[in-house]
């Protein structure tokens, strides 16, 4: 009687422990937070760390989704809200309003759940940068100097002045051409006295005047030392080089 007593005793203690340890499971499975576990995905066979699904096939890529379609995601292990959130750019608060639900903490593996779409930022249009007008200043260049070294000399009496007056009369004498050298040259009026001009080199464009009367030769003016006027009016004055040859005849008027 004893033993029967005592296998019954067994059995109700066997019976209670049971229906603690179901309870126990069955309260540690309704509340977790991150899942812990999920079947093989019914698609793929895979199990554990599988890519998310969407509904167009597409892998999950790293790192920030974003997309202009709605996406349906498929919760997996280890997966929570704020995670899935921050993987789309979302709060937790625009996620759970999304797909209708009030606890974060209410996820289950193979869940399906809406991700917005989200609008690509319009590229924001910068005004173009306007130039001056540059004004480019073109200085125009002087022609070339002609080279007058190699030109022959062409001088000329440019005037005789004052003649018959001793104080006031002189020739003046030009050279348009290369310089020359008038050492040797003579001023004459034919069946009359000559002027012999000392050593001097005339350069282009250079002018000298040949005073009758007495003074102090300088660069630009020879003083031939006479006493008298020797050019009259209505005579003629030649410019003849050393080797007697005209360059240059003037009638006084």
């Amino acid at each position: 009687m004893r033993i029967a007593r005592l296998a019954g005793y067994l059995l109700l203690n066997m019976a209670v422990s049971a229906a603690v340890a179901v309870a126990v499971l069955l309260y540690w499975e309704n509340n977790r937070q991150p899942v812990a576990s999920r079947a093989p995905d019914a698609a793929t066979g895979e199990s554990g760390g599988a890519s998310p699904v969407m509904l167009d096939g597409s892998p999950r890529q790293h790192g920030l989704q974003l997309s202009t379609e709605p996406i349906i995601y498929r919760v997996r292990v280890g997966d929570t809200m704020g995670s899935i959130a921050m993987q789309y750019d979302l709060t937790i608060e625009e996620l759970m309003a999304q797909n209708g639900l009030n606890d974060p903490n209410a996820l289950a593996i193979d869940q399906l759940l809406t991700i917005p779409a989200r609008q690509p930022a319009q590229p924001t249009e910068r005004p173009m940068a306007t130039r001056a007008p540059v004004t480019v200043v073109v200085t125009p260049q002087p022609p070339a100097a002609v080279a007058t070294s190699n030109l022959p000399p062409v001088i000329t009496i440019r005037a005789v002045s004052g003649a018959g007056d001793l104080a006031a009369e002189q020739v003046v004498i030009v050279n348009v051409g290369g310089a020359a050298d008038l050492a040797g040259w003579a001023l004459v009026q034919p069946e009359g006295d000559a002027y012999r001009f000392p050593a001097l080199r005339l350069h282009q464009t250079g002018q000298i005047s040949v005073h009758t009367g007495d003074g102090q030769d300088t660069v630009t003016d020879l003083f031939w030392g006479r006493d008298q006027a020797v050019w009259q009016t209505g005579r003629v004055v030649q410019l003849l080089d050393a080797d007697g040859n005209i360059h240059a005849t003037f009638e006084l008027p």
